[in-house]
């Protein structure tokens, strides 16, 4: 992926988003399938706009859960949670419920 692809998306994103919306760069296909030089670009261009960079696998699960947690504790710690929750707090719910947590807590 070239960093003009990567600008046209974020360019899409702030668009059509909210101002000040919350971006994450996903890398996906972390099972070994990542070229050298797409993993560099990515990485690159996420540190040279101040976005968090993480990468995934959807086949084994890797960091997928992590990479919504981590956007959500963004949102939340940017104050932009409470229009979409109850009592200004927003829950993720995981498969094991004594491993919930608040995001306020991230």
């Amino acid at each position: 992926m070239a960093s003009k692809d990567l600008e046209f998306w974020e360019n899409l994103i702030k668009d059509n988003a909210l101002p000040n919306c919350k971006i994450m760069l996903v890398g996906t296909k972390s099972e070994g399938r990542v070229l050298p030089e797409s993993r560099r670009v990515m990485e690159e261009y996420a540190e040279g706009k101040n976005l968090k960079y993480i990468e995934t696998s959807a086949l084994r699960g890797d960091n997928v859960k992590k990479a919504f947690v981590q956007l959500a504790c963004e949102i939340d710690e940017a104050g932009m949670a409470r229009s979409f929750t109850t009592n200004n707090r927003l829950r993720i719910s995981r498969a094991d419920p004594e491993d919930q947590r608040s995001v306020n807590n991230c």
